[in-house]
């Protein structure tokens, strides 16, 4: 739907512990020990500390099998933006990358809280 925003608007996900990935039919949910959470819901790709890249898309059932509980306890380090890729970078090398494309649909969301009264990125 949307580009990403500036790094800049992103940096308060940097030092945040990934608590949780949630699976749903459409998305995954990726979220914060202390509040928030990342939805995707368009492709996105997972680089495990073995530099092997595991790439899923949450439209399709016959992907391969998901490694991203090696993301759960890990930190975020880095957050690097593109304008239609968000990089997070955590503590162990691993890397989580989130596409977003151009169109009339929403790709994801980025919550700073677990209220979204308090404020969201749609991308």
């Amino acid at each position: 739907m949307h580009t990403f925003p500036p790094s800049s608007k992103l940096q308060f996900l940097i030092g945040k512990e990934l608590a949780q990935i949630a699976l749903d039919p459409h998305s995954v949910q990726f979220r914060w020990s202390e509040s928030g959470q990342i939805t995707a819901q368009f492709d996105f790709e997972h680089i495990d500390g073995e530099r092997n890249a595991h790439r899923y898309d949450c439209t399709a059932f016959n992907g391969p099998p998901l490694l991203l509980h090696r993301l759960i306890g890990r930190k975020v380090l880095v957050v690097e933006v593109e304008a239609l890729c968000l990089t997070l970078v955590f503590d162990d090398g691993q890397l989580l990358r989130l596409w977003s494309e151009e169109g009339p649909y929403e790709c994801g969301l980025v919550q700073f809280t677990n209220n979204l009264a308090d404020g969201c990125i749609v991308y």
